[in-house]
């Protein structure tokens, strides 16, 4: 039989694992809720609608609520407003939060539109979408598993508290990973260097990819590196 050996790190991390009040803790309870199964489906519904403008020249409301059901009784449904925007300047997601979403749809008689003949004008939404509903019903479901309320809404100095939350730790850190995956997925093959220096570059972006310019020193940086490298990085070489 062969014998298994345990390093410290393995071991200081096993010991930790859903620690209450970790990030670790959030780790594990995000195995459990249907967070994937929620942002897929919600995203595949808003981008049939958006195809519909384009392709059947159906036009998008205002605002329209999308739900999804969980199998797991004891949740509630997952509900988010998605207000659509027509947009002379491209496609994208504007601001968000737990239950409203923002949706930049490129108009179809505006000049950019008509110069992208060939290209799927929801292309930058069919990833983004995935992305942003996976960490705000990420949010909601644990809220009903009894996980307390964001820091930045609980602490006198509000939004200055944003990437010190460990709800945003852990759901920026596991999208960094996600989105890392994706843009690199032969990342198995490079050096541990390499990879944390491109986890670097992303947690460095953060806040220009979040838009949300609250307080993300170098400390703070370190400590979502930490975070990713440990809990996703390493497990899954």
């Amino acid at each position: 039989m062969k014998k298994i050996i345990i390093t410290e790190s393995q071991l200081k991390r096993i010991m930790e694992a859903g620690k209450p009040g970790s990030p670790e803790e959030l780790i594990d309870i995000l195995d459990l809720l249907p967070v994937d199964k929620t942002a897929r489906y919600i995203a595949e519904e808003i981008l049939q609608d958006v195809m519909n403008y384009y392709e059947h020249d159906i036009a998008l409301p205002k605002e329209k609520v999308y739900k999804f059901h969980p199998e797991i009784e004891c949740l509630q449904p997952y509900e988010v407003t998605i207000d659509f925007r027509y947009s002379n300047s491209g496609t994208g997601i504007g601001y968000a939060s737990q239950d409203y979403i923002q949706v930049k749809v490129l108009a179809k008689d505006s000049n950019e539109y008509a110069m992208s003949k060939g290209f799927n004008p929801a292309w930058r939404l069919e990833k983004g979408l995935y992305h942003i509903l996976k960490h705000e019903c990420s949010h909601f479901y644990m809220s009903q598993r009894g996980v307390e309320n964001c820091l930045y809404n609980t602490h006198p100095d509000g939004m200055k508290k944003y990437y010190q939350d460990r709800q945003e730790l852990v759901l920026h850190g596991r999208e960094i990973f996600d989105r890392f995956v994706e843009n690199y997925p032969n990342w198995k093959t490079l050096s541990l260097d390499i990879i944390v220096k491109r986890i670097t570059n992303m947690v460095r972006d953060l806040r220009s990819h979040t838009n949300i310019h609250a307080p993300f020193n170098a400390g703070t940086q370190k400590k979502y590196i930490t975070f990713i490298v440990k809990n996703y990085i390493k497990p899954n070489l």
